[in-house]
């Protein structure tokens, strides 16, 4: 199957399509290692090393969306940079800067800013990349393609789960190290950025950041999915990050020892979106996108109720493996939706807008988390974001027929 699938995958492409993969490749790998550091080992850090404030774990916790929210900013300014991949490239580096940082950071709230600007940086890039891919391959693989990489990110994202949370069990303190491990990975996936073909940025996109928002109205289908989207987002994100809190603070009844809490946050959920994303990938590029979106909230919503509402280490599992293939389809989605709605030209405008959007909810979603975890019980606000996330799923039913368009 293999045999037939690859070759017939790269008959697919164009010639700027097969120049990328092979970089394409070792980014998806590097940022895997990268992003398991941006949220996971960062929380745990703060929680069992540095005993780290509500505050500052949730800002651990929303640093990618504060990186989504300015990725509006840098996505409109970054014509000044001329080359589309340097522009794309230049966050991963101060990634690497952020998290080097952390490993000599000596105070929680150093350690916090830290891992919160490594986070942000490794986001900012997002609209770049979609507008790469865009120009790169073609409509008939470019889901597929996005789906191998995000397939090497989940890969190393098990690896580094594993092999870092071991670390970790022998030692809090071994923190220090494994934070420039990260900080060389995210060198080497801002390299591997630089040598994908690389297109010119129009000087006229647009100056000011806001007029970009202008495409919500003009494509109102696009501007509906969007918001469907933000009310699901932000339900979700609400309690992503208490599933690190809830098994590992003594007052939810569980407490893992690092190596199970990264077995169950990284590794379980890792290997499920490893093993789900090229069904995803595929159907992405053959399906009706509504209803993929509607079936990949409905994977979040049982992954929710099951790891939270449901007693015994087995039902973390089995929560994370929702999690993992809801994981795995939202990776695709959330990076290549607008292309079914953009012309080519505004890709990474109409990204910009959606991405600025995901920031901001990212960014309250976690303090509402915690603010309702200190006045309601963890199974009340669980409830709470699970009937947001149920009338998500409603909302997408009157525009399913929209999912076949490609354009606007």
């Amino acid at each position: 199957m293999l045999t037939q699938y690859f070759p017939h995958l790269w008959r697919e492409m164009s010639a700027a399509g097969r120049r990328a993969f092979p970089w394409d490749m070792l980014r998806g790998f590097s940022f895997g290692v990268v992003i398991s550091s941006a949220q996971a080992f960062s929380l745990l850090i703060a929680i069992e090393y540095f005993d780290s404030s509500e505050t500052q774990k949730a800002l651990i916790a929303s640093a990618a969306s504060i990186g989504l929210l300015i990725s509006l900013f840098y996505t409109s300014w970054a014509p000044m940079l001329r080359k589309s991949t340097f522009a794309a490239a230049l966050p991963f580096f101060l990634t690497a800067l952020a998290l080097a940082a952390c490993a000599i950071s000596m105070q929680s709230l150093t350690f916090a800013v830290c891992a919160t600007l490594g986070g942000a940086c490794a986001a900012l890039s997002s609209p770049l990349l979609t507008g790469i891919y865009q120009a790169n391959y073609r409509a008939s693989v470019r889901g597929q393609v996005y789906g191998l990489t995000v397939v090497l990110s989940s890969l190393s994202s098990v690896l580094a789960g594993k092999f870092g949370g071991a670390w970790l069990d022998a030692g809090m303190e071994h923190f220090r190290l494994l934070y420039c491990v990260l900080a060389g990975f995210g060198l080497l996936a801002g390299a591997a950025i630089l040598r994908l073909p690389s297109t010119n940025i129009r000087p006229s996109a647009e100056a000011n950041p806001f007029l970009s928002f202008k495409v919500v109205w003009e494509n109102p289908a696009f501007g509906y999915v969007l918001f469907a989207w933000f009310v699901f987002g932000f339900a979700n994100l609400m309690l992503n990050p208490q599933r690190i809190e809830f098994i590992t603070n003594a007052r939810y009844g569980i407490q893992l020892n690092p190596e199970r809490v990264m077995l169950v946050i990284i590794v379980v959920t890792e290997l499920t979106r490893l093993v789900m994303i090229p069904v995803w990938a595929r159907l992405f590029d053959r399906f009706n996108f509504i209803y993929l979106r509607m079936i990949l909230n409905c994977c979040f919503l049982a992954s929710h109720a099951i790891y939270f509402l449901v007693p015994g280490f087995l039902s973390l599992v089995v929560g994370a493996m929702f999690l993992g293939s809801g994981f795995g389809g939202g990776a695709v989605a959330w990076q290549l939706w607008v292309t079914k709605f953009a012309p080519e030209e505004q890709t990474a405008k109409y990204m910009a807008v959606h991405t600025c959007l995901c920031g901001l909810r990212g960014i309250l979603a976690p303090f509402l988390g915690y603010f309702l975890l200190n006045h309601i019980s963890m199974p009340a606000t669980v409830c709470l974001a699970l009937a947001t996330i149920l009338a998500s799923i409603f909302m997408m039913i009157p525009i399913r027929h929209m999912g076949e368009r490609r354009k606007a």
